[in-house]
């Protein structure tokens, strides 16, 4: 099947971001998971928190490397109650909304990202806060709305 509707509730949504260099290594690694959706089951993500999900960092790798993916990459991924097993939902090569989630735990991505364009130095990325949570409060996701992250 190409396209299948992932049964479950919204929490079992996560994601996967990192940044490939030139060889295709990645930099660092950060998940996070998505709690609620509105509207449910098939809205915009409205209510994430920033946890490690290590069962999706190897498949995301595996398929950034296979398409040649180089630079910032994320991954989304659904947990199939059916079977326990990470179905892919979607793959971005940019920045995301919670983009603001996951400064605010420790990785400023812009930041790397821009040094790493400009040749600049920059410090690794080894570790970010789990926990913090983000909430989008108005019905309809608007990614230009301001963004508060707490933890």
């Amino acid at each position: 099947m190409l396209v299948e509707l992932i049964p479950g509730l919204d929490d079992r949504l996560c994601s996967y971001y990192t940044y490939l260099d030139e060889r295709g290594e990645p930099l660092f690694d950060f998940t996070k998971r998505v709690i609620r959706r509105n509207p449910p089951g098939m809205g915009g993500a409205c209510y994430h928190v920033t946890d490690w999900i290590p069962e999706i960092c190897e498949p995301a790798l595996k398929l950034f490397r296979h398409v040649g993916l180089r630079g910032l990459a994320n991954v989304e991924f659904k947990r199939d109650d059916r079977d326990g097993q990470y179905k892919l939902i979607e793959c971005n090569a940019r920045f995301t909304a919670s983009n603001c989630l996951i400064e605010r735990a420790g990785f400023d991505l812009a930041r790397f990202v821009y040094n790493r364009v400009a040749g600049l130095p920059q410090a690794p990325l080894t570790s970010f806060r789990t926990g913090l949570r983000l909430g989008f409060r108005w019905k309809t996701f608007t990614p230009s709305a301001p963004c508060t992250a707490r933890g």
